[in-house]
């Protein structure tokens, strides 16, 4: 995964890329949705096949299923022959979606499809499938590119051709990142997906954002003080290379910026 898809994901958290989302459910927020009484097996108050954002399994071999068992749902997998492919999402959501190639200059690019709206069970969402492709598979995908879009900045995205789309479709799934449009809060976070086995803060002020996290099931739930949440999904087998140690590198990263600076030395007489 390059740092252009967390970059991505990181902004859309900011509410910095503009994207359309949709939520179909009875209130603004998901945290006035009716609840089950006492505390849910799993930390999730889904039973297993209902679709929700929430429902996510961890499997002894180190892989989750999102969303309840294919085919309903998806398999992340640090295994491509056991993940779900960009065939298995189709068949869940058999809407029109783009696929493209997004990348940021002096970068090879990520290939992601985009979904919107995605039905998961009650909620609607948008939704950004991280795809399995080589250096060779983008760069072919790029030169034969539709067409070219500017998404923020100078990132671009290059949505793919119709000669691509057969090769994409095979592709495995490597990460989810969902952005419901309903406001969430802690509170509401942990109601739904249980007691977060880490929680990490990075910016401060309005421009802060939590991170529950919850590895043995592969999630990042980010809720930014302002913004729109996002929830990432990975492998649970991968949670801690390509999300903990990010985010804590980020973390210290943005305290380092807001330390105070030390006061000059004074000139002796």
């Amino acid at each position: 995964m390059s740092m252009n898809k967390w970059t991505i994901v990181g902004a859309m958290v900011l509410g910095a890329v503009a994207v359309a989302v949709g939520l179909v459910v009875a209130g603004d927020r998901l945290g006035a949705l009716p609840t089950v009484e006492g505390p849910p097996p799993d930390g999730m108050n889904a039973p297993a096949g209902a679709g929700l954002p929430w429902d996510v399994r961890a499997t002894p071999d180190g892989d989750s299923l999102l969303f309840g068992a294919p085919p309903q749902g998806l398999r992340l997998s640090v295994r491509p022959e056991a993940a779900s492919t960009l065939a298995d999402v189709q068949q869940r959501w058999p809407i029109e979606h783009q696929v493209a190639v997004v990348a940021a200059p002096g970068e090879q690019g990520s290939l992601e499809a985009f979904i919107d709206p995605a039905q998961l069970g009650f909620v609607t969402g948008k939704l950004v499938i991280s795809l399995a492709a080589t250096p060779e598979q983008l760069q072919d995908m790029r030169e034969r590119a539709a067409k070219v879009d500017f998404m923020e900045s100078t990132t671009r995205r290059f949505t793919l051709g119709v000669h691509d789309m057969a090769t994409a479709l095979k592709a495995s799934v490597r990460s989810v990142s969902l952005v419901p449009q309903a406001r969430l809060d802690a509170q509401t976070v942990i109601q739904r997906f249980g007691t977060p086995g880490l929680r990490l803060t990075r910016g401060s002020g309005e421009q802060a954002v939590e991170h529950l996290l919850y590895p043995d099931r592969g999630i990042d739930v980010a809720v930014p003080v302002k913004g729109k949440s996002v929830i990432q999904y990975v492998a649970p087998a991968e949670f801690e290379a390509r999300l903990l140690l990010p985010l804590q590198g980020a973390a210290q990263a943005s305290k380092a910026s807001a330390a105070p600076a030390s006061a000059p030395a004074q000139a002796r007489p």
